[in-house]
């Protein structure tokens, strides 16, 4: 198998936006809140509230459903870093099964058939990882 070196992970610019989304409904709703505690303005700050609040629920929304581990290709050598899993590494050839479902996921199972990773199909370089595991251009 030829030398080859990519990293498929969530697009960077996903995880900036949902950053993005919970430090303004933060901003929004933190001061907002406390100055409707302190002058008793309920009536009026129902709006921003209501702003801040959606701002910051699709942030965490964004950063929860986009908290997919980073696969690291060096040559036939992988390793998985990331969120909810323990960095480790594996070799191609541990690989007993690779698939890609329906809806574009992608799964890799060892000899035994256990799950060694799930990638999610909107990460970046998808294809590169097909044509390493699938051999396909």
């Amino acid at each position: 198998m030829e030398e080859r070196k990519f990293i498929v992970q969530t697009p960077r610019a996903v995880i900036d936006k949902g950053k993005l989304a919970l430090i303004f409904g933060l901003v929004f709703t933190i001061p907002v809140l406390i100055f409707t505690a302190i002058f008793d303005t309920w009536n009026t700050s129902a709006k921003v509230l209501g702003l801040g609040a959606l701002l910051t629920g699709t942030g965490i929304i964004i950063l929860l459903t986009h908290r997919s581990p980073r696969l690291e290709v060096y040559g036939s050598r992988l390793r998985v870093v990331g969120p909810g899993k323990k960095e480790h590494s594996f070799s191609i050839d541990q690989v007993g099964r690779a698939l890609r479902s329906p809806s574009g996921d992608r799964v890799l199972f060892d000899r035994q058939g256990q799950v060694l990773l799930r990638l999610s199909p909107d990460m970046e370089n998808l294809n590169l990882l097909d044509q390493y595991l699938f051999g396909k251009d």
